[in-house]
C-alpha cells in the first residue's frame, strides 16, 4: 500500500513482528493492541485485518470492531479475512480441522455469523466471499494430524512430497471450489465491511 502511495501504519501485539514491519517497510507500527493505539478518531480511510487473521483471536469481537470504526472516516472500510466454520474442511475432518487452534481460536465464524457480528458492531457487509486458497494446506494438515498426532513441521515435508498426498490435496481443493460457489466451503472468508 506504501509502494502505491498511501499513508500506512499499522498495530502488532508482537514488539519482534512490529520492529521487522517498520524497518521492512518503513512504516509506523504501535505496540500494542487497538484499544491502546495513539490514533484520533476518524483517521483511516481504510483497515486491513488480514495476514493476521485477528479476529478469531479477540474474546468480544463486537467490541474489538466498534474500537476499530471508531478509527475510521464515515464510509471507510474494513477487509476482515478469517477461518471459515462453514468450510469442507470443517465438514471432512470434523474435530481434525487443522483451524479449531485451541485456545488460541477464540470465536470462529461462518459468513452468515460474521456478517451478524459486523452489523451489530455498526458495519454494513459490502462483499463476503469464502477463498478456497487453503484447501490444500488443510488437507495436508489433516494426514500429518492423522501420522503423528499434532501439526508439526518437522514432519510436514516428507509428507507432502507423496504422490498421493499432492493427488488427494489438489481432488480436495477441487470439491471445494466447485461447492464454494454455492455452499461457501472454502476455507477462509474474506469480507468488505463499510461503517454506517
Amino acid at each position: 500500500m506504501k509502494r502505491l502511495g498511501w499513508e500506512v501504519a499499522g498495530i502488532q501485539i508482537d514488539p519482534e513482528a512490529a520492529k521487522i514491519a517498520s524497518s521492512n517497510f518503513g512504516i509506523y507500527v504501535h505496540v500494542g493492541d487497538i484499544a491502546t493505539a495513539p490514533f484520533d478518531s476518524e483517521s483511516f480511510d481504510i483497515i486491513i485485518i488480514t495476514t493476521s487473521h485477528v479476529i478469531e483471536h479477540v474474546p468480544d469481537p463486537v467490541r474489538f470492531l466498534r474500537e476499530v470504526i471508531q478509527l475510521l472516516k464515515p464510509s471507510g472500510k474494513v477487509i476482515i479475512v478469517t477461518p471459515n466454520l462453514q468450510s469442507l474442511g470443517v465438514r471432512f475432518f470434523g474435530t481434525d480441522w487443522y483451524c479449531w487452534d485451541p485456545p488460541r481460536h477464540l470465536v470462529l465464524f461462518t459468513p452468515r455469523s460474521l456478517a451478524l457480528c459486523l452489523k451489530k458492531a455498526g458495519l454494513s457487509c459490502h462483499q463476503i466471499r469464502s477463498s478456497t486458497r487453503k484447501a490444500r494446506k488443510i488437507f495436508r494438515k489433516r494426514l500429518l494430524l492423522q501420522r503423528t498426532g499434532f501439526f508439526s513441521h518437522e514432519y510436514e515435508d516428507s509428507l507432502t512430497n507423496h504422490l498421493w498426498t499432492k493427488f488427494g490435496a489438489k481432488l480436495f481443493e477441487i470439491l471445494e471450489q466447485l461447492g464454494n460457489f454455492v455452499f461457501y466451503w472454502g476455507e477462509e472468508i474474506e469480507c468488505v465491511a463499510v461503517k454506517e
